[in-house]
C-alpha cells in the first residue's frame, strides 16, 4: 500500500514536472525564442552525476523539474544522457525512463528533496520542526559526497516507505562525517528552505541531499 501512494505521489509530481498549462499568446511568444514544448509524459534529462553505485539525474518538463536516483546500470547510463528526451511514467517504486530506442530505467530514490517536499498535497505547518534520533553508517563515498545507509525516520515526512531502511546522500564536510562517526545522531524535518532533512543535535548541521532505497546491501 505505502508503495501505491508513493507511486500515485509521483503521478501528481509528473503531472505538473512533464505537462505545462494551455497554450497563450505570451507563452508561444516566450517558447519561440527557447527550445519548443515537450510532448505530454516526456522529459529532458539534465544534470547527470555518479553518486557511487547510484546516478542522480534530474528530468526537466515543460512546467517542473524533479531529481531522481537510479541504479548505476549499463541500462540506466545509456538511457540518462545529459540532453536526452525520454518517456517518463510512474512504475513502482517510483518512475520509470524510457528512450526512444526502449531502454529502461527505473528510479530508485529522490534527489531534489524540497522540490518533492512542496509537490506533497499536505505538508506540516512551517512552524513545526519535527525531531527524531537518525541511525547512519558510511557504506561508500563519491567525489564530494558520502553516502550512508540506516534509519532516518522523519523520511517518512516525504511519505518514502521505508524510512527505517534507506540510504543518504550526504555531502563530504567535517560535519557530515562527525554524524556518521556516532551511533545515533539527531536529525530534524523542515516544511520550508532548500534543506528539508538535516541531521543537527550538539553538531553542526549536516543536510541530506537525497534519500534512496539501500540497493548496495
Amino acid at each position: 500500500m505505502r508503495n501505491a501512494a508513493l507511486v500515485a505521489l509521483v503521478t501528481a509530481a509528473l503531472a505538473s514536472a512533464c505537462t505545462g498549462p494551455a497554450s497563450s499568446p505570451e507563452r508561444a511568444a516566450v517558447e519561440e525564442s527557447g527550445p519548443p514544448p515537450l510532448p505530454r509524459g516526456r522529459a529532458r534529462v539534465d544534470s547527470v552525476r555518479a553518486l557511487g553505485p547510484y546516478i542522480e539525474a534530474h528530468l526537466a518538463g515543460n512546467a517542473g523539474r524533479q531529481g531522481f536516483l537510479f541504479v548505476a546500470s549499463d541500462a540506466c547510463r545509456s538511457a540518462l544522457v545529459d540532453g536526452a528526451i525520454v518517456r517518463i511514467a510512474p512504475v513502482p517504486p517510483l518512475a520509470r525512463v524510457t528512450t526512444d530506442a526502449g531502454v529502461r530505467c527505473d528510479a530508485r530514490g529522490l534527489a531534489s528533496l524540497a522540490a518533492w517536499r512542496d509537490s506533497l498535497p499536505e505538508r506540516r505547518s512551517s512552524f513545526l520542526v519535527p525531531t527524531e534520533p537518525a541511525e547512519l553508517h558510511l557504506v561508500s563515498e563519491a567525489p564530494g559526497a558520502l553516502i550512508a545507509a540506516g534509519k532516518l525516520p522523519l523520511a517518512l515526512e516525504l511519505r518514502w516507505p521505508k524510512p527505517l531502511d534507506v540510504a543518504a546522500v550526504l555531502p563530504d564536510t567535517p560535519a557530515c562525517r562527525a554524524h556518521l562517526a556516532r551511533e545515533r545522531t539527531e536529525m530534524e524535518f523542515r516544511a520550508r528552505g532548500e534543506d528539508v532533512l538535516v541531521l543537527r543535535g550538539r553538531l553542526e548541521p549536516c543536510p541530506v541531499l537525497a534519500i534512496a532505497e539501500p540497493i548496495f546491501l
